[in-house]
């Protein structure tokens, strides 16, 4: 009963936000006659659905959405969702056939109906200015960076959830905050095709490029296939856009779309902002910014980071921010304000004394090594461990890559290895390593728990890196609960987010 009545108090307080959002926005509200006349002759609606025309419309949505409210149009992968999509309330599907039964917006290209409603709804706010983020490498914390830093002069929405999937930043764009005069918004590239299509919804004014890699590589078949889809994010940007990219590993600004470049670099004095006197201290990480326009020089102090490579995203960030119009004193200040979080680079102090380094959202082996190395730049009294996992998506460069990570922990200062997988376990047995590295190969994520449990003491660190599948956040839970507030996955903060629409900052 107690359940019931939560359920119904839950929709009716929905159900009276929407009302009142409706009377607020009313251009948010058309009909779907209106979105499909929109859309354009290429698309058709069958019969059912041209009955429907004066029905009002809530929202854009996918079937694989946690979020499919009533009154909305939704973009169906595949036929056998159109029956669950339309229980839940929908007024039409977006298809690419005739679905008998069901009213249907039909297209050869779904996908490009469902960017091209969403990006309606983001033009409804064109005086919100939105900065992209994408890459292999380091885009989700760049993109808390830049969002710290425009915050601290506009109000900037920006997600603190891994929410970048042409799902769930459709969702995004139609529920910018109506306050908000600055949006950064991280944007996957995971799927061929799939960061025009969301840069289409997005029209961002700014882009930022981090570090291209290897990263899904295996969707892609080459890092030059990559590199031009992860470019194709500019073909929707607006005509004066701004694409910020670091000169140390970029040079394919011939598929910028026209777009004007903006330059960072470690060490080179040509780059729009350089950075330098890079030095980890009991504090974290320390380092100069020179901006070429003024010539200036600005010191940044990231708090308990000790992984170099996170100068170079902060970087990006005083890039950004510095093209967005924030002054840079604000910039200083809005990255003194960054800080580790969940399952991404976060260090924690266990109860009985150990460290913990939980980086265990993605991988590759740039990003292991970055790990590996800032564990190294840590002050330790006991013992250095790695509980390393497979990396997964990167095609025909598994073996290589995994045999270099080995050889990554075995010129480092870790005095044990533990792998889970058997990927790391067949890299161990064809690379020799020095007596002094001990190795525990384990199958199970338990008889991992138990070997951390038996093998840690006050003062040791240990780094947890590997590839989302592998669960490692699982395991630092199951050695020491009390981390578990810690470590809540986006997975888990975003079904909430969802439900509550409480996306952003």
């Amino acid at each position: 009963m107690r359940s019931f009545l939560k359920k119904l108090k839950y929709k009716v307080v929905s159900s009276a936000a929407e009302q009142i959002r409706r009377l607020r926005y009313p251009e948010k509200y058309k009909t779907l006659g209106f979105l499909c006349d929109y859309l354009g002759p290429d698309v058709k609606l069958n019969a059912k659905a041209q009955a429907a025309r004066n029905a009002i419309v809530y929202q854009i949505c996918t079937r694989d959405s946690w979020y499919v409210p009533k009154g909305s149009i939704c973009y169906i992968l595949h036929d056998k969702e159109a029956e669950a999509a339309m229980k839940k309330g929908c007024i039409a599907l977006i298809a690419y056939r005739d679905l008998e039964g069901f009213p249907c917006i039909i297209s050869d290209k779904p996908v490009e109906v469902y960017a091209k409603l969403c990006r309606y709804y983001r033009d409804l706010q064109k005086r919100v200015s939105i900065t992209g983020v994408t890459g292999s490498i380091g885009k989700s914390t760049v993109k808390s960076m830049i969002g710290l830093v425009l915050k601290t002069q506009f109000n900037t929405a920006f997600t603190k959830l891994n929410v970048n999937t042409k799902t769930s930043v459709g969702f995004s764009v139609q529920h910018i905050p109506p306050r908000a005069e600055k949006m950064v918004q991280e944007v996957h590239e995971g799927e061929p095709d799939e960061t025009q299509y969301i840069s289409e919804m997005l029209h961002p004014d700014i882009f930022v490029i981090t570090t291209i890699d290897n990263s899904h590589i295996e969707f892609f078949g080459s890092v030059e296939r990559l590199t031009e889809e992860i470019c194709s994010v500019t073909k929707y940007m607006v005509p004066d856009g701004k694409v910020i990219v670091n000169i140390d590993e970029f040079d394919r600004f011939d598929l910028l779309n026209g777009r004007k470049a903006v330059t960072t670099s470690i060490g080179n004095p040509d780059a729009d902002f350089c950075a330098g006197n890079i030095q980890v201290c009991e504090d974290g990480l320390t380092f100069d910014v020179m901006v070429k326009q003024t010539g200036e020089q600005y010191n940044v102090m990231l708090h308990n980071i000790y992984a170099h490579h996170n100068a170079a995203c902060a970087l990006y960030a005083f890039a950004a921010g510095y093209c967005n119009g924030v002054t840079p004193q604000n910039i200083v200040k809005g990255l003194g304000e960054y800080k580790t979080e969940g399952v991404r680079q976060n260090i924690i102090k266990t109860a009985d004394g150990v460290t913990v380094y939980a980086d265990c959202f993605n991988a590759v082996a740039r990003s292991m090594k970055a790990a590996i190395d800032a564990c190294d730049s840590i002050p330790v009294s006991g013992k250095r461990i790695a509980v390393l996992g497979d990396v997964e998506e990167v095609g025909a460069l598994s073996e290589s890559m995994h045999q270099d990570i080995v050889g990554f922990v075995d010129a480092s200062r870790f005095d044990i290895l533990m792998t889970s997988g058997s990927k790391l376990r067949r890299a161990i047995e064809t690379i020799p390593v020095r007596d002094s590295l001990s190795l525990v190969c384990l199958d199970s994520l338990e008889d991992l728990s138990m070997k951390i449990r038996e093998t840690t003491r006050p003062g040791d660190l240990v780094l947890f890196k590997s590839s989302h599948s592998g669960s490692l956040d699982k395991c630092i839970v199951s050695v020491w609960p009390e981390l578990e507030d810690d470590l809540v996955t986006d997975r888990e903060t975003s079904f909430n987010a969802w439900k509550t629409k409480s996306l952003f900052y």
